[in-house]
């Protein structure tokens, strides 16, 4: 039977030059396992950037051509558009409806009419950094550009053609 003392007199230890070649592969491993993640999270960050500036084009997009689709009259303002104006009666209750669309410090409101009375307001879309309405012939062309900001800066745009059902007097 052997003893423990003698299980152990055959094994040696690891020598200074294999435990360098050891802690300097292990460094290597982490430092490229810390790259991967550091370079995931700069593609992860730039593609929520580019999502945010997305919906909120989109969703500037979407509010504008509807109420420009029912309007009768469109009243574009002097600055690309806006303010802009929107108006139209409605069929069932003949109450006179109005959106007013407008564009402060890169946040763009909705508010509602009806009868010329307030009857509500919407947050429709924040870090707009450009957007114009304009005519030609019946036809508005829609130009939004959303540009976020933060670690990853990134910016959208979209144009979208809108051809009121009824043509109005305005704009």
């Amino acid at each position: 039977m052997k003893l423990p003392k003698d299980v152990n007199k055959n094994q040696r230890g690891l020598t200074a030059i294999e435990t360098l070649i050891a802690i300097t592969i292990a460094g290597l491993v982490i430092a490229g396992i810390t790259m991967t993640i550091i370079q995931l999270m700069n593609v992860n960050d730039s593609g929520v950037s580019h999502m945010t500036a997305m919906n909120q084009v989109q969703n500037t997009g979407y509010w504008i051509s509807k109420d420009t689709l029912q309007a009768k009259c469109i009243d574009l303002g002097l600055d690309g558009g806006f303010p802009l104006v929107l108006a139209w009666t409605s069929p069932d209750t003949y109450d006179d409806h109005k959106v007013r669309y407008t564009l402060a410090n890169h946040r763009l409101q909705r508010d509602i009419f009806v009868n010329d009375v307030p009857v509500g307001s919407t947050h429709i879309a924040d870090d707009i950094s450009s957007i114009s309405l304009e005519n030609e012939l019946g036809k508005y062309t829609l130009t939004v550009t959303a540009t976020t900001s933060g670690q990853q800066e990134n910016s959208a745009t979209r144009v979208y053609d809108i051809v009121p059902r009824v043509l109005g007097t305005g704009g």
